[in-house]
């Protein structure tokens, strides 16, 4: 880790820090989450405005997903990690990241296998992964 940096091990789902910072990392975390508000309201607390919110999870449209559905090795039900609580596409994750107050600034694709990676180049939402770059909107008064 460089100098200044500091990393923080805690319940994802019920931690404060001790100071505000301006940018949270959550990388393949909020998939094992069962419930990703009390994560994301975290957050909100631990962010100095305007922080930003980087997220990295499993893409529920990814095709090596939808293979397994179609060759019956998976139901509709059933997650490829017996880990996974929940899976997101693009929509359900901005439409999460909305409810909480982040704007999303930039949302991408990404894969990390070569099937994902070709089916990617076919269909961006296809990829293993999905990329979200947000900013948290100032809260109410």
């Amino acid at each position: 880790m460089r100098a200044g940096a500091e990393a923080v091990v805690a319940d994802a789902e019920n931690f404060s820090l001790p100071c505000q910072v301006d940018v949270v990392l959550c990388w393949k975390i909020l998939q094992h989450l069962s419930n990703a508000g009390a994560f994301l309201q975290c957050v909100r607390g631990a962010l100095h405005p305007p922080g930003h919110l980087i997220i990295k999870t499993a893409n529920v449209d990814a095709l090596v997903r939808r293979l397994y559905v179609t060759l019956g090795l998976l139901s509709r039900t059933d997650w490829a990690n017996p880990h996974h609580v929940a899976l997101y596409d693009a929509e359900t994750l901005c439409h999460l990241l909305s409810k909480y107050r982040f704007r999303v600034e930039r949302l991408s694709f990404q894969s990390g296998s070569r099937l994902g990676a070709m089916a990617s180049s076919i269909r961006a939402h296809w990829s293993d992964d999905l990329l979200a770059v947000s900013t948290m909107e100032p809260d109410c008064t």
